[in-house]
């Protein structure tokens, strides 16, 4: 995940990973384990052992009564990777250990209000494994 500021870009390296032992997953920023959830919590994934999707992106929050805040670095995904929050290089582990790399097709933007905030895919014909998704914007809308 890159998000930048005026004109400073902060970097840090997102992993997921799960002991395939007792099931608990990981959660590290930068190769530090920030975060830790017992198998316990994901009954439905220890019966089947999968997930039915992944997701990546921003998300934030306010009272309906208030103005909502801004996404990533506050800046529209057109404005590109100087200025826009984003995650690169979209992939997912299989149980087996195998990387996977999502097709352009199989991936779908979500995005709740368009006026406050949007999403964009960005990827390269000729490194489909170069997947990117820019998101983010200002905020200020109520409800």
């Amino acid at each position: 995940m890159t998000i930048s500021l005026k004109s400073h870009s902060y970097s840090y390296f997102k992993n997921w990973e799960q002991d395939h032992i007792k099931g608990d997953w990981w959660f590290a920023i930068n190769d530090e384990d920030v975060g830790y959830w017992p198998a316990s919590l994901f009954k439905s994934w220890r019966e089947s052992n999968a997930a039915s999707y992944a997701s990546w992106g921003g998300q934030v929050y306010s009272p309906v009564t208030k103005k909502s805040p801004p996404m990533g670095s506050g800046h529209w995904p057109s404005e590109g990777f100087q200025k826009s929050a984003y995650v690169s290089h979209l992939q997912m582990i299989l149980g087996d250990g195998r990387v996977f790399n999502p097709q352009t097709g199989t991936v779908k933007l979500y995005q709740t209000n368009q006026n406050c905030y949007k999403a964009r895919l960005v990827h390269e014909v000729y490194k489909p494994w170069l997947k990117s998704i820019y998101y983010g914007g200002p905020g200020g809308c109520i409800g």
